[in-house]
């Protein structure tokens, strides 16, 4: 359940001085007060936002963790600045920012969303910390504490697999479907780049890229991540896809191996004895 908070202002009043429920007192301009507003009706920078965990699924997020209202007698203007703290396997989007918005009128609100994508599957989390000040013409406030917000995200599990006729398909997320992605094909040693939106819960990569080349890594931005061919070679000659031993052949439905975080390259892929691996 959201709660509506009434924060500890620090009022510098220039001309007059936010009291009671809202009424003006005169006083010398120089004059520091602080006042504890209590209750909603009373609040003069009034943030509402959940005093408990926020629960939420899907690979890329967004919720509004801060609606703030002005109650004051006047405009004034906001500043929400915050930060977000996750785990490897969650970033947030921005990591921190600065939200400002002026001449908020009397009984006006905003909203404040953040972002969350998935770069891991199972259960992540983030934490967003904030801090909320407002200048008006007679009237300064600001939070004297951060406030946070939690949040728990349920990321599901992205499977991208290479089958042995050349072609992929990304499993396990219906939620991708439309996503957009960078498909490399190779022909002839070379690879080639392909910006496309491609779908999910298991269908095939191929009808969004064309042609008959050799689908060998796919990155989704849903996911940040680079999906690639386990059986990607480099040789002297360029790419090839071929079997890692003697006795191996070219299975369906192979699981992408490496995944590497970001958008990467598969020309920047180190070689090992095993096959590549994603940069450092």
């Amino acid at each position: 359940m959201p709660s509506r908070v009434a924060v500890l202002l620090a009022v510098a009043a220039v001309a007059a001085l936010a009291v009671g429920s809202g009424g003006f007192s005169a006083v010398s301009a120089d004059r520091q007060v602080r006042v504890d507003v209590v209750g909603d009706a009373d609040a003069y920078m009034s943030l509402t936002y959940p005093d408990a965990g926020v629960s939420l699924d899907g690979a890329t997020v967004e919720d509004t963790f801060l609606t703030v209202r002005n109650q004051f007698t006047q405009p004034v203007d906001f500043t929400v600045t915050y930060t977000v703290s996750t785990g490897d396997g969650l970033d947030g989007t921005p990591t921190s920012d600065s939200v400002t918005r002026r001449s908020v009128g009397v009984g006006e609100e905003f909203d404040v969303p953040i972002a969350v994508r998935c770069g891991a599957s199972g259960t992540q989390y983030a934490t967003v910390s904030f801090d909320v000040t407002a200048d008006g013409a007679d009237v300064f406030a600001e939070t004297t504490d951060a406030r946070s917000v939690e949040y728990v995200v349920d990321c599901p599990s992205v499977t991208v697999r290479f089958e042995g006729n050349g072609d992929a398909q990304v499993d396990g997320l219906s939620g991708l479907a439309g996503t957009k992605a960078t498909v490399w094909t190779l022909e002839s040693g070379e690879l080639t780049a392909h910006e496309v939106d491609v779908a999910a819960g298991g269908e095939n990569v191929r009808p969004a890229v064309g042609g008959n080349e050799t689908i060998v890594a796919v990155t989704l931005d849903a996911t940040d991540r680079t999906y690639v061919h386990p059986d990607l070679r480099r040789t002297d000659d360029g790419f090839v896809v071929q079997p890692a031993g003697e006795g191996d052949q070219l299975g369906s439905n192979d699981p992408a191996d490496p995944v590497c975080p970001g958008a990467v390259d598969p020309a920047d892929l180190a070689p090992t004895d095993d096959g590549l691996t994603c940069p450092r």
